[in-house]
Order: structure tokens, then sequence, then C-alpha cells
């Protein structure tokens, strides 16, 4: 039952409520029966002024009943509620509180052999489930038939005859059920005794050989969804596979040029692989073909990331690659004037890095060829070692000062180094 909110129901009259209550009903049947919450009915019973009936004590479920009921003549918890009256649930408690053991399974060892087989050991016609001893040879039977059913899929071209899909699992459907070939067939040999090993073999070879099981025509390749419907109480219309390809055909056909293969894969919901096949048999381009795709991906995303949207089982993408392309486009700054001049303003290369979406590696290589080895930048002259004191004496952290003048931690750090010092050092002289 689907809860409605309570300000939906407010032509619900509390007199109905009310009357339906003192009849008998509980607050739950109330609620089913409008299709509402227990709490709205509660709320309603006390806007009128009806106190709450207590809940039932179930004072039948007394400690000799339950030694009567569930120790003396063993009845499960399920059958003791039915008979007085109550939930499993309060059983499980009653018993909890008076202190009787609960029996943990069928095996436990108060149930006597003859008890538990008069309980569990129906065998044959008594058993509910019982027809026949078919069961135990239906396997053997059908792996004897299994070449038909192997050439029915071949005929078929392992493609679903239902909704044409010809990916995934394949079953070979009985249009006459197996069931009930099987069945007749015993029926028409009652001198079969299923429970005899000779006999057991005997009707197998009965099987293989009978014509209605050796009818191909009998068989059709199914997926496992249209076989589900074959064999379900409702049918359930399967959504036709050729519609679902064709969907996300467009949808890649649209949409190639401005999405990697990782972000179609995301929104059509295939294989990497087929989008990759079916954009090559259509000789689609890739996003990486595309100079203002590929440009706002560099301003954010390094070679190596762009290229791993791109691979796949078949398909090798590599950094490399991309940064061809970039090339290419001539979307890699290769001015180094501008990476120099904020080398010498004290810019970090990570800062550098960010700014104009290069790796630190390739800044480190521009700037060598341009005469500059990063490993033994000299501290810029502007930065006095007595200011670095003096901030720190003031308070100021090593990221602040880095801040400030624009420069790294680690180089205040080897700042203070040269100096033989370390901020420990200047506080706690500081402090003295």
């Amino acid at each position: 039952m689907v809860r409605i909110a309570h300000n939906r129901y407010t032509h619900i009259k509390n007199e109905d409520i009310v009357r339906k209550y003192q009849e008998g009903l509980s607050s739950i049947q109330i609620a089913d029966e409008y299709g509402v919450n227990k709490s709205f009915i509660l709320s309603r019973l006390s806007e009128a002024g009806v106190n709450r009936r207590k809940p039932n004590a179930c004072d039948n479920v007394t400690k000799e009943a339950l030694l009567d009921l569930y120790v003396s003549q063993k009845l499960s918890t399920r059958s003791i509620a039915e008979i007085l009256g109550c939930g499993k649930t309060l059983v499980n408690k009653r018993l909890a509180l008076y202190g009787i053991t609960r029996r943990k399974n069928a095996g436990d060892e108060s149930f006597t052999q003859e008890e538990r087989k008069e309980k569990w050991g129906m065998r044959l016609d008594d058993h509910p489930r019982w027809k026949g001893g078919v069961s135990a040879v239906s396997t053997l039977i059908r792996n004897r038939l299994a070449p038909i059913s192997r050439e029915r899929l071949y005929i078929d071209n392992y493609t679903c005859q239902s909704c044409n899909n010809p990916n995934g699992s394949m079953h070979v459907h009985h249009k006459r059920h197996f069931s009930d070939i099987v069945a007749d067939i015993l029926k028409e040999n009652p001198h079969i005794n299923l429970l005899n090993e000779v006999d057991r073999l005997t009707f197998v070879e009965l099987c293989e050989n009978d014509a209605r099981l050796l009818d191909i025509d009998n068989l059709v390749t199914l997926c496992s969804s249209c076989h589900d419907n074959e064999h379900a109480e409702v049918y359930i219309a399967p959504v036709m596979w050729e519609a679902l390809e064709e969907r996300w055909r467009e949808y890649v056909r649209e949409n190639h040029f401005t999405m990697s293969i990782k972000e179609l894969r995301g929104e059509v919901r295939a294989q990497n692989t087929r989008i990759v096949e079916f954009m090559e048999s259509e000789n689609l381009k890739y996003a990486y073909d595309n100079p203002e795709w590929l440009a706002e991906q560099i301003k954010t995303k390094n070679f190596t990331t762009i290229a791993s949207e791109f691979t796949t089982k078949t398909k090798k993408v590599t950094s490399q690659f991309i940064k061809a392309k970039a090339n290419q486009f001539g979307l890699i700054n290769k001015d180094n004037t501008k990476m120099v001049k904020l080398y010498n303003e004290g810019w970090s290369l990570l800062r550098i890095s960010t700014e104009l979406g290069v790796s630190k590696p390739t800044i480190r290589k521009r700037l060598l060829d341009e005469g500059i080895d990063t490993s033994v930048r000299a501290f810029r002259k502007d930065v006095k070692f007595e200011e670095i004191v003096d901030m720190i004496t003031n308070g100021y952290t090593l990221h602040r000062i880095a801040e400030e003048k624009n420069c790294s931690v680690c180089k205040v750090q080897d700042l203070l180094k040269s100096h033989g010092t370390s901020i420990t050092n200047i506080k706690r002289a500081s402090s003295n």
C-alpha cells in the first residue's frame, strides 16, 4: 500500500475514522483502507478526543501453553502463532521471557528419528512436489539431446527470434514444453519405474529417440529475457534490440566529434569496443581531431589522461599521439618568453604550470633550452633574509610568506638554511 502525505487527505472526516475505530478496526487497518500513514489516523483520533485502545496482551500465550505446544507437541513457532492468534515474533519473545530453550533447526536433538521422518521425510507420492521421479532424469535427457539444441542455435544464427538480439546468453526454448513431452512418454510406458536404475536408463534411451523430442521445429532460439517471458504468468513486452541499437548509434553519430569514447559509453551504455567498431565502420572522426574540443581538454587534463579516454582493447591511443595532435593544431605554446619572465619574477614551477597549462617537466626542459637550470636556481635578490625573519617573528607561516613573496615554501626554507637557521630556531630566539 502506497502511503500519501497527510495534507492531501483533509477531506477524510474524523467521524468516519472514529466510527471505524469504535467498530473494532485497528489504526493500521483504517490507514490501509484510506491509503494513508498510521500516524495520520492516530492524530485524527487524538483530535477527536478518542483514547487509544490498549494493544492485545495475548494473555493466552502463557508459559504452560508454550510448554505444551512447543516442547511437548514440538510444533513450530509459526504453527503456534496460528493456533493462539498472535504473531510469530511474539511467540519467540515469550519463549525467551519464560526461559524456554529454542530449537536450533530440523536436526535438533529433541527430535527423534521417527519424528524427523514424519515431519520432513515425506517421499514419493506423499511429497507435495513429487513428479513421479522424472526430475531425477530430466537433466540427463537434456544432455543427450544437446546436439539438437546446438543445431537450432546454428540455424537461428545465435540470434533471438523474438527481439532479434544477437548478443548475450541464448537459450533454446521448446514450443511444446519439454516437461510435458517427457511426462507423456512416461504415461505411455507405465511399466517404467524411475526409482529403478535400469528402468531409469531405459527411459532416458526412449526419450532421446522419441520423435517429439527430436523435432527441431519444436525448438526456437530466444535470449534470456524473452525466454523468461515464455515461462512467466504475466507477459512483459521486451524492448526490441534493433531499436536500442539504432538509438545509441544515432547518439554516437551526433556527438562523436565532441565527446571521448569514455564519455560516449557513459551515455549510451554500450561497450567501448562496440562504439569504436561502429565509428570505424562509418568513418566517424574522434573528438581528438576537433581542435576546439582538444583545446578545452588540455586546459584541465594532461595528455595521458586524454589518451586513456580513447583507449580500448582494440584501439591504443598514447599521450604522444595526443600531444602530436595538439602540436598540429598549434595548441602548445612554444614561446618561452613568458615562461622565462615568470620564472625570473620568482614564480614556482607549479604556479607557472597552472598558469600556462604546461607540465612541470616540460617547463624545466624549455627553461633549460633557454640556458636556465632550475636545479640550481638562486633565490631572488628582492627577498631579504631579514624580512623573512621579521615575518616569522610576527607569526607568519611559511605558506603565507611564500604567498607574499611569490615563491615556493621550499625556497623560503632554502634561504633560511643558507643562513644556518630554521623557522623553529627563529621562533625560539624571539620567545627568549
